[in-house]
């Protein structure tokens, strides 16, 4: 279910300067800042769901097709809900690199005008 979920929003590998600047931009609302990692986020996600007090401890035990179907639902709209958030961070993030790229290649010739250099591709 992950690994779907994760290609969907990127189908490009993430550069890892912005993978960092996007982990230094969550704070500790963000399970995967607050713990560390993403085993700990699946560990934490299933105590949700499989402890005694936990949100579908009576469904996972009825364990019918229909509360079952309900709850993989509910975990999959969990991690998804997970991903968009830290997929509008990325954006933002990758927006601003490429401002600052932009910016900094701004320049002047020797007489003072504005020159911007021709790109075929920023990244």
């Amino acid at each position: 279910m992950m690994s779907s979920i994760v290609t969907h929003y990127f189908t490009f590998e993430l550069d890892t300067n912005i993978a960092h600047a996007v982990y230094e931009r969550l704070n500790n609302r963000y399970l995967i800042k607050r713990l560390g990692s993403w085993r700990n986020v699946f560990m934490y996600r299933s105590g949700d769901v499989l402890c005694e007090n936990g949100l579908h401890c009576k469904r996972v035990k009825k364990l019918d097709g229909a509360s079952s179907g309900e709850v993989i639902s509910d975990i999959q709209g969990r991690y998804r809900s997970i991903m968009k958030e830290l997929y509008t961070i990325i954006d933002d993030v990758r927006n601003e690199a490429v401002d600052r790229t932009l910016v900094s290649l701004n320049g002047t010739d020797v007489e003072g005008n504005d020159v911007v250099p021709d790109i075929d591709n920023v990244n």
